[in-house]
């Protein structure tokens, strides 16, 4: 079982992906070190541990037509074999873990049963965080302009949460 468990979450586009980038070239070198990060954990090179979480808290069923609908728990699995095998500290990272519910996330950090949890979070403004998002939002074919992409956002956020629904966005 691991003894200490690193848990890396973050919103989107807030530097996650290259972290986790980082994490996986440095993998073997922190291995010598006692530090896993997982890359290979469902038989072939990842550098996040998305499909696990999906896997572990069926995030994916309640997402008709997501990429990891109907893949099983081999993700959940593989991962989890590895932690519990290690004895030293090891670091996952999901930026779906922070958007998690609590009972999901409990669920997920039981199944692992680390004898302790630490969480790291990447932060950016989000004078930062919007722009960049519309433009990843444009790269994956939608075409819409940057204006009715935030006020769509800020639509959605005010059926989120009634107090949202009295901020604006000055």
């Amino acid at each position: 079982m691991t003894d200490r468990l690193i848990v890396h979450i973050g919103p989107r586009k807030t530097g996650t992906t290259y972290v986790q980038r980082v994490l996986q070239l440095l993998a073997p070198d922190l291995m010598q070190s006692g530090i896993l990060y997982p890359t290979d954990f469902r038989g072939r090179e990842d550098y996040n541990h998305v499909s696990a979480v999906t896997d572990a808290t069926h995030e994916a069923e309640t997402r008709p037509g997501g990429r990891w609908v109907g893949r099983g728990t081999d993700a959940w699995e593989g991962l989890r074999s590895q932690v519990a095998a290690w004895d030293g500290t090891t670091i996952l990272s999901a930026e779906m873990l922070g958007g998690l519910r609590p009972p999901a996330a409990r669920a997920f950090l039981d199944g692992l049963d680390a004898k302790q949890i630490d969480v790291v979070i990447t932060v950016r403004d989000l004078a930062r965080i919007f722009p960049s998002s519309w433009q990843q939002h444009v790269r994956n074919t939608h075409r819409e302009s940057y204006l009715k992409y935030i006020e769509r956002r800020e639509e959605e956020r005010g059926q989120d949460s009634p107090e949202l629904r009295e901020q604006r966005w000055d």
